[in-house]
């Protein structure tokens, strides 16, 4: 495996684990806002 080719790969894979990493923070985010807003009104 060439340097070139495993530095690219690497950073495709920092990049999507990065990107999907960002996807599940906004999805629990949205949900502990939700969960915090039915605590209070109950």
């Amino acid at each position: 495996m060439s340097i070139g080719f495993a530095a690219v790969f690497f950073g495709v894979v920092l990049y999507t684990a990065a990107f999907i990493a960002e996807i599940f923070r906004g999805g629990n985010s949205c949900c502990a806002k939700r969960a915090n807003r039915s605590k209070k009104t109950h």
